[in-house]
């Protein structure tokens, strides 16, 4: 397939995912102002009270700690059971490993709470897992080494010579003959790839389906959208000439701020380091013929702008959702807050005409007759 013809698929698939859950990102940004009982969920009157009341917040913070001790009280966050005795022994060890993974290798009580309250407020609860390598980074220093091991150090490709000297002396062997022999110090730096699962709660703001999917196991496109610099994308094993290559997205040409979760910072540092700049990831996730076999396959493709960084084939979507009140054949549904949203408007309401009243029951306005 040629690169023209997957971006127009991508472009036509992201715009339309777009279009689907707009409505939906519409309602969850209004979710969390009732969450946080904003002032504005009844615009205030000019000179009145603008008290609000806490329906949202308290539905959420009430049911977050029962759902929080089924899942995280325990030793254990899952539990494997054998159907046959003599898979006891696997159904032990896949205890102890993925448990480990959820608790020790990730901060597991962090991950799912996020993903629970996020799903209380915001309609779903969107969690990431996949396969990361990182690179860690060793400074390492050796006196007196002869040459065989020196050469037999510095022949590893995951080490990086820093500094060197050597030194050349007289040694006598076991007949007494005198030789003379290198020896070499030396400064190294030790690169080593360590492999782990890794687990994140995802901002749902951030997650664009296709409007024909009901769950992740019938979903043939959906993005992750996120923001990186060009220091993460090179780390990733990117080409860094290519990544410098790259221009920064609209929003930052224009010199505006990034809006995320409902939230917004500013991009315009004054600083001269490209590293540092932010650019606009799509991770999209589509079942697309790309090897025009007449088969589509589900397919990972990483693009910033208009530039395809990777594509390859995936076996699943690396995404779960929680949905606290599903909709039969329906990828969204409704969340706690959905339901006092009204509520909470009309105690808001009464709230203050209460208020307004009392205050001016105990300030009455003096009228003055200017004739007498």
């Amino acid at each position: 397939m040629e690169n023209s013809q997957l971006q127009s698929i991508l472009d036509t698939e992201l715009k339309s995912a777009k279009e689907s859950v707009n409505l939906i990102h519409t309602q969850i940004k209004e979710n969390k102002t009732f969450y946080e009982f904003d002032k504005n969920i009844v615009k205030p009157q000019p000179d009145r009270s603008e008290a609000t009341t806490s329906e949202a917040y308290d539905v959420v913070e009430g049911i977050l700690p029962s759902i929080k001790r089924v899942f995280l009280s325990g030793k254990s966050t899952v539990t494997f059971e054998a159907r046959e005795k003599e898979d006891e022994d696997l159904a032990n060890q896949l205890n102890d490993y993925v448990n480990w993974v959820i608790t020790k290798s990730n901060n597991g009580e962090k991950i799912l709470t996020d993903a629970f309250k996020n799903s209380l407020i915001f309609k779903v609860g969107f969690l990431k897992h996949f396969w990361e390598v990182q690179e860690t980074y060793k400074k390492e220093s050796y006196e007196g080494l002869p040459e065989e091991a020196y050469l037999q150090l510095v022949d590893n490709e995951n080490i990086d010579i820093l500094s060197e000297s050597s030194e050349t002396m007289q040694i006598q062997d076991e007949l007494g003959n005198v030789l003379e022999q290198t020896i070499y110090n030396v400064k190294i730096c030790v690169t080593e790839k360590i492999g782990k699962i890794v687990i994140e709660s995802i901002n749902p703001l951030n997650v664009l389906v296709s409007a024909r999917a009901t769950s992740f196991d019938d979903c043939d496109y959906c993005c992750h959208i996120e923001y990186k610099t060009r220091s993460d994308l090179i780390e990733q094993g990117f080409d860094k000439d290519l990544i410098f290559s790259l221009s920064s997205d609209d929003d930052y040409s224009d010199g505006k701020d990034i809006k995320t979760d409902g939230q917004s910072f500013d991009r315009r540092d004054n600083h001269s380091d490209k590293s540092k700049d932010l650019l606009k990831v799509e991770e999209h996730y589509v079942k697309v013929d790309i090897d025009d076999d007449g088969i589509a396959e589900l397919t990972k493709i990483l693009r910033v702008n208009n530039t395809c960084l990777s594509k390859e084939k995936v076996s699943d979507i690396p995404f779960s959702h929680l949905n606290p009140i599903p909709f039969p054949n329906q990828f969204y549904g409704h969340c706690p807050v959905d339901i006092v949203k009204n509520l909470q408007k009309v105690n808001t309401s009464l709230l203050r005409q209460v208020l307004d009243n009392i205050f001016m029951m105990n300030n009455p306005s003096k009228i003055i007759n200017s004739a007498q």
